[in-house]
């Protein structure tokens, strides 16, 4: 059944226009920023986007989404969609259909699959594309702004949550009482970087990456032996420790720490200089902070607004998502 969205007479023509029929379209479950579907048009499959956006925020979901893809479409053999068409006015992006399922567990291959996958894109760093490719969404290029970021996000569940209900005086107990303590410590314990910070300085731009941002296996099909790579609203340029220290945090489907270290070593060995994986790990903690943040996203306006928009609200979403923050929290900061 076509959901309300695509009856909207705009977005019809302009499908209708690029060749795609929307009474063919089925309405995936695929994230919590953006609504997707699985179009078809001409006997082709293809995934239609609809972007969530602020209208005060700098960073341009469809923009960067699909500048990036159309950088990696230089190398037709990664394993990414295809960017198709775009209408910046409806705020739409057409990709082409991969094969695959939601991965539900990560093997040793994958790592290496993954590693493969970075490595693969930064080949195209040289690209005319790729200079003008934007800095990935909140990309740090020194120790203060990893530790601004995630203070940042600690700061705005704190004053944008009003304690009005159980849930809110909840998740406002659990800030106080767990996450500014925990901020505070961290915080404290990174000044051992300080000496680290200052050699490795501001990033220059040869040491920054093509980053896919928020890479893991939530964003990864899995068809027979092959991974493919989706979701690139954050993407851009950014700190490979970065990179790190999310792929180590992903909370939806995580890695044994046995394969953080390979996907760790096969980064510093590409990018060279063992400085790189001691700034990883002493930042590891501080983005443990930040997806408890993301996590508990649904407790602020903003974020309240995106799930609606990609139609994945649910009555008891705070209570469960505060409840998920929680064990991650005893499980890797307690």
């Amino acid at each position: 059944m076509i959901r309300d969205v695509l009856n909207a007479p705009e977005i019809r023509h302009y499908l209708a226009a690029e060749g795609f029929l929307t009474e063919s379209a089925i309405e995936l479950k695929a994230g919590r920023n953006s609504r997707v579907f699985r179009i078809r048009g001409g006997g082709t499959d293809a995934i239609l986007k609809l972007y969530y956006q602020v209208t005060d925020s700098s960073h341009n979901r469809l923009e960067a989404e699909y500048g990036f893809l159309d950088l990696l479409s230089e190398d037709p053999s990664l394993p990414v969609p295809k960017p198709i068409a775009r209408n910046r006015q409806l705020n739409v992006g057409i990709y082409t259909a991969l094969p695959g399922v939601a991965c539900d567990s990560v093997l040793a291959t994958d790592i290496d699959l993954c590693l493969e996958f970075i490595k693969d894109i930064n080949k195209l760093r040289d690209s005319p594309k790729a200079l003008a490719i934007a800095d990935a969404a909140d990309a740090c290029w020194s120790l203060d702004s990893h530790i601004n970021l995630v203070a940042g996000r600690v700061a705005r569940l704190q004053s944008g949550v009003s304690a009005t209900s159980e849930e809110n005086r909840l998740l406002l107990e659990f800030v106080e009482n767990s996450l500014r303590p925990k901020l505070s410590e961290v915080t404290g314990g990174i000044n051992a970087l300080r000496a680290e910070s200052q050699r490795r300085g501001r990033i220059i731009n040869s040491h920054r990456i093509l980053s896919p941002s928020d890479f893991g296996f939530h964003n990864v099909l899995r068809s027979e032996s092959d991974l493919f790579f989706v979701d690139f609203e954050y993407a851009g340029w950014d700190d490979p420790v970065k990179l790190l220290c999310d792929f180590a945090c992903q909370p939806d489907l995580t890695v044994k720490q046995s394969q953080v270290e390979r996907f760790w070593n096969g980064m510093v060995e590409w990018l060279g200089g063992d400085h790189l994986f001691r700034y990883a790990r002493g930042l590891l903690r501080l983005y443990r902070i930040k997806w408890i943040c993301i996590m508990l996203n649904e407790f602020l306006q903003e974020g309240i607004r995106r799930r609606e928009h990609a139609n994945v609200s649910a009555p008891d979403v705070r209570i469960r998502q505060l409840e998920k923050a929680a064990r991650y929290f005893n499980r890797n900061l307690a």
